[in-house]
This record gives structure tokens, sequence and C-alpha cells, in this order.
């Protein structure tokens, strides 16, 4: 809900580089958990990758509105909730497993978004919605929820909380990627700098022993 409300205030960049703060705070919250031991090269490698999602998104820090100001505040929130989401699933993970763990995070997250939900759902025209809109959803909720939700619990049981946070800043590397393959975008040099500096970060947490599961 964070990232939905965040997102609908805020400018799409600024979202990328609020989020990429995930890492950073999944590796804090694991070593104050005691779950595991970050060195130099996890702080290091996450904040490059910071840089790196920045110049991919084209996100500078600057004031722009009390709007705005607002939906980063939001989404600094997703990003902490987030964080504290995979460091706290983590002994849940260890003993059911990354499959029956998503199915109930899935079942009760549904149920609470429902009830959240209600008075938007009876307000809304279900005959305005076209078959676009369904198949966007069913999609989201296959793929982008619980396939995702799925290869997620699977890193953190597998490589541990930072190693796993960490790969969600090839987000906008992908995207990147996406548009240039898919909609013919020509990526400037900073976005292709950008770009390699994310991948960067990106290997030198994965080498570094205290971030591991």
């Amino acid at each position: 809900m964070c990232f939905i409300l965040g997102l609908d205030r805020t400018q799409a960049g600024h979202a990328s580089l609020m989020l990429a703060l995930t890492p950073i705070m999944t590796a804090f919250l694991s070593m104050l958990t005691g779950h595991e031991k970050p060195g130099p090269r996890t702080w290091g490698g996450a904040s490059l990758s910071i840089l790196g999602v920045a110049l991919v998104s084209g996100a500078t820090l600057r004031v722009e509105g009390r709007e705005a100001l607002v939906g980063n505040a939001i989404l600094v929130t997703a990003s902490a909730a987030w964080a504290c989401y995979t460091v706290g699933a983590r002994p849940i993970v260890r003993k059911y497993g990354s499959i029956r763990t998503t199915a109930w995070t899935l079942w009760v997250g549904a149920v609470g978004l429902v009830v959240a939900g209600s008075p938007a759902l009876s307000r809304q025209d279900w005959g305005a919605v076209d078959g676009r809109a369904w198949g966007g959803m069913l999609f989201s909720a296959t793929f982008a929820i619980g396939l995702a939700y799925l290869i997620w619990y699977r890193g953190v049981e597998r490589i541990g909380n930072t190693r796993t946070a960490i790969y969600s800043n090839l987000t906008p590397v992908v995207a990147l990627m996406a548009g240039a393959v898919l909609l013919n975008e020509r990526p400037s040099a900073l976005a292709l700098m950008g770009a390699a500096l994310t991948l960067a970060g990106v290997m030198i947490v994965r080498t570094d022993p205290g971030s591991a599961g």
C-alpha cells in the first residue's frame, strides 16, 4: 500500500531511488537481529548500487513540492516495511520452507487488503473495467506477486537476507533493458553507467561472506 500511495505522489525515478534503500535497511536490521554480520563490502556495494539506480532512473534529490516530499517519505516507509518483512520472515522460512511461507503470506495479506479496500471496491464501476485491466491484474497476481514472492523467499532461505535484498536494485536495470528491446528506447550514457554501477554493487555484496545466510 505504501508503494502505491507513494508512487501516486512522486515521480517514478524518485520511487526507484527510495526503494533502492531496501538493501541498506535489510543489512542494518540483519546486523541488529544477529542474522548476519555485513562487512565493508556489503555497505560499499549497496551504496554503489544506490548510485547506479539514481543514474538509471535519472532521479535527483531535489525539493519538488510538498506532495512529492510526502510521496518520497511514504516510499521510504515502504522500503523499511519490506526490510522488516524480509528479516522477520527468515525464521519462518527456515522452519516451514519458502512455498508454505509464500502461500500463507499471500492468503493472510489478501484478507487484510480486501478489508482495507472494501470501501473502494463498493464504489468501483465494474462495467468500466475492460479485458486488459483484468489481464493485467491476473498477470500481476500470478507473476509479479505470487512467483516473485516465492523467488524472494527462496532467496532468503538459500543465500540470506541482504544478498537477496540487493537484487531488488536490479529492477530499474531490467526495466532499462526491456525498454531498449521492446520499445526501441535508447538509454543515455549516464543510464548505461548507472546500470554498470548497479551490477557492480550487486556483485560486491555477493562476495561478502558476512552477508551470507
